[in-house]
Formats: structure tokens, sequence, C-alpha cells
């Protein structure tokens, strides 16, 4: 059985600014991706999300989206003053689909997908496909061990 776990889509942008001694602690540390990390907390964001699970005698599934935000309003003004954040300015906003189906026995991998997009449209779209690719792979190997 197929189970659809709920993802949120509806922010793309990172916009609120970190509190000033949080932000100047963490320069300190020079790592952007604890930087960016604690952007994402206080946008209350998540760069990963699950959509998909299996309850399948045979097989597991690994299903996430990634989403990779871009920074505006605020935090993009904080956060093009810090030269090792440069990179991560300018970007757009897009979502990756990351895919597996495999045993559970032994991790045998049975299906691999992976997709970027940035529309929102297009990854709906894909999940919805890999829903109907997961419900046929489970119809077909049926059992236990």
């Amino acid at each position: 059985m197929v189970n659809r776990i709920k993802i949120h889509l509806d922010k793309k942008f990172i916009t609120k600014a970190l509190d000033r001694d949080t932000f100047m602690k963490v320069l300190a540390s020079e790592h952007p991706s604890v930087l960016h990390r604690l952007y994402l907390i206080a946008n209350e964001v998540k760069e990963q999300q699950y959509f998909m699970e299996l309850n399948h005698d045979v097989y597991a599934c690994s299903a996430r989206v990634k989403t990779k935000y871009v920074y505006a309003g605020e935090a993009r003004s904080q956060a093009s003053v810090v030269s090792f954040m440069k990179d991560r300015i300018g970007h757009r906003p897009h979502y990756t689909v990351l895919f597996k189906i495999y045993e559970k026995v032994g991790m045998k991998e049975v299906f691999n997908f992976t997709h970027t997009t940035t529309s929102e449209k297009d990854l709906i779209s894909v999940i919805n496909k890999l829903e109907i690719k997961a419900q046929e792979l489970c119809q077909n190997k049926v059992g236990t061990y």
C-alpha cells in the first residue's frame, strides 16, 4: 500500500533576516551551511520533505523533495554582505525529487528516479506518476519472506 505524505510548497523564498546577535555569532564560525540552516529555521522551512511511504512486505521506499530556496528581501540584504554566502545569492528556486524503491532484505535497488524542476505543477505531476509506479511495483510483488 502506498501512503502519500503532505508536503508544503507555499514558500520558495527565505525573506526573514536573522536576529543581529545570532548573525554576528555565526559569522565568527565562517560556515555557510550553519548560517544557511539558521535562515531555514528562522523562516520556518525545511530543505527536505518526505512525500511517500510504502506499507509492503517486500519493498520500502525513500521519497523526498529537496527545495532550493532563494534569498530575498531582508534575508538577501543581510546574507549578501557575507563573503562566504555569495554563492547562495542570485539563484532561482527549484525542486529536486529523489525517489528510490528497494527490497527490505538486502537493500537491493528496484527503481531509482531523480528529477529537477522549477515548476510546482511539474513537481506534483511527477509525484503522481511515481505513486502510480510504486503501486504497480507493489502489486506485481506480493508475498512474504
